[in-house]
């Protein structure tokens, strides 16, 4: 009958829109990128190195390479990962903030978002505010969904 008509201004009963393949879609088979960090994470020397040569942007980029992620990964080294980024967070000035998120990839700002929020957690700091603010105006709200419907945690 009068499948896709439109009848007083408002759509039929038609469910042509229906017609998605929801296992496809299913957490299950979709695979997180879990290969690509390391599973003795962040090496805390190097990024001391860093920071004390004020090389703030380079320990930021070092710490999201190396945070490991997934089901496998010790709370403990979780733990100390976060420590590790909150230190890293705090190196930097509130004015150079913005340019350190402008050079992100949306990977590492929704891994960053990820960080900040368990930082938040452990220490809750107002600088954490400013770089989680700084992400969502760089990258929108994009972020912080892929944070909560993540299935690895921190």
């Amino acid at each position: 009958g009068g499948e896709g008509q439109k009848t007083s201004g408002n759509f039929s009963q038609s469910t042509a829109y229906r017609r998605l393949d929801v296992d496809a879609l299913e957490e299950d088979k979709f695979e997180e990128g879990e290969d690509n960090c390391s599973l003795s994470g962040v090496d805390e020397k190097t990024i001391d190195i860093l920071l004390q040569g004020n090389r703030n942007g380079e320990a930021l980029h070092s710490v999201l390479l190396n945070t490991p992620i997934g089901t496998k990964i010790s709370q403990d080294l979780k733990d100390r990962t976060t420590l590790i980024m909150s230190k890293v967070l705090k190196s930097f000035r509130v004015n150079e903030i913005e340019s350190a998120v402008g050079g992100l990839s949306e990977k590492e700002a929704d891994l960053l978002i990820k960080l900040v929020y368990r930082a938040f957690e452990m220490e809750p700091e107002g600088l954490l505010l400013q770089w989680h603010s700084q992400i969502v105006s760089r990258f929108g709200k994009g972020p912080i969904v892929r944070v909560f419907t993540s299935r690895n945690s921190l």
